[in-house]
């Protein structure tokens, strides 16, 4: 290993700092708290038959994910990704490292939802930390000079946002069902380096609709602000006084929201998102507003926009993009 460095610290982990490792930059992580899946009886640590382990990591793995994922297959994967070569039985301290790594959240996205050029790749574990490639995370002006930005910022955000609803698209049908983003964050993103594709790197608040409607149908509410999980949305039913309508947005509308129109507050915008501008047409502007508030909600917005809104978004910015480029271009 060439060298190491810190990266950033956060309450999600435990532990997290970036190393080069031939020439590869990767980031080590740890989860924060977890339930060991062995105990005591007597003052002595017991631990649970393979048959049992398997039955439990299943579980977590259906209880995060919403996957069935068969028992020879999940026992391949995990042995793979902790590089054993014991194929036919768990050793007490692989029993220790899975348990601890099976119950982060990113790391069970990161194993079964690989291959799709989503999110970071998964390069390996060692104990209870894994390490996932380095992807720079997308730094953008945030502040009111961006209303002034010159052409060639504008064409660069106009790049970035096409890039953000092409993997947003991803996220609704490249899954056996949609995955909701429910924190969502400019430097949550990033570009990875080899090919300049756009990854979702913060993977702690990634729920399956399955997962996240679940969670949902069991809080209790007297009003929809109080079915806010960070920014995916429900609707406080009157009659249950639960928020048993499952999530009413999708990532669509918080994107358009949060990051495209930007940071807000008493409908003033304070800080301008990727598609504000002096170069805004108005046709885009209005656009971006019907996708981040499909109602006209007082307070937060809780409608997914309609896809005919997104699909017409998607064109505009391309078609704008296209315009700005071939005029520098001359």
């Amino acid at each position: 290993m060439n060298s190491v460095s810190c990266y950033s610290f956060k309450n999600t982990k435990r532990v997290k700092f970036k190393a080069e490792w031939k020439g590869t930059q990767i980031v080590f992580k740890s989860p924060v708290e977890t339930t060991p899946f062995h105990w005591y009886e007597h003052g002595k640590k017991v631990y649970p038959s393979e048959k049992q382990f398997l039955t439990a990591l299943r579980a977590v793995v259906k209880n995060k994910l919403n996957l069935n994922i068969p028992v020879n297959t999940l026992m391949r994967t995990m042995k793979k990704n902790i590089h054993s070569r014991n194929f036919d039985v768990f050793s007490q301290e692989e029993i220790d490292s899975m348990s601890t790594l099976v119950q982060d959240n990113e790391f069970l996205v990161l194993t079964f939802f690989s291959g799709n050029d989503i999110f970071p790749r998964l390069v390996g574990t060692c104990g209870s930390y894994y390490a996932t490639e380095y992807v720079e995370p997308i730094q953008v002006k945030s502040s009111l000079l961006a209303l002034t930005d010159n052409v060639k910022d504008w064409i660069w955000r106009l790049q970035i946002s096409t890039q953000i609803l092409e993997l947003l698209k991803k996220l609704e049908t490249d899954f056996q069902e949609p995955i909701h983003l429910c924190d969502i964050q400019m430097e949550h993103f990033g570009t990875y380096q080899q090919d300049e594709s756009l990854r979702y790197l913060d993977l702690n608040q990634l729920y399956s609709r399955t997962i996240i409607n679940k969670f949902f149908r069991n809080v209790s509410c007297q009003t929809d602000e109080d079915c806010d999980f960070f920014d995916c949305r429900s609707k406080c039913s009157l009659q249950t006084k639960t928020c048993a309508h499952g999530v009413t947005n999708n990532n669509f509308q918080v994107v358009c929201e949060k990051l495209f129109l930007g940071w807000r507050r008493s409908n003033t915008v304070i800080v301008p998102g990727l598609l504000l501008s002096q170069h805004t047409p108005s046709d885009l502007a209005e656009v971006v507003r019907q996708c981040a508030n499909p109602e006209n909600e007082v307070g937060k917005p809780r409608k997914s926009p309609d896809g005919n809104v997104i699909k017409r978004m998607y064109e505009l910015i391309v078609e704008i993009e296209q315009t700005f480029v071939s005029r520098t271009s001359l």
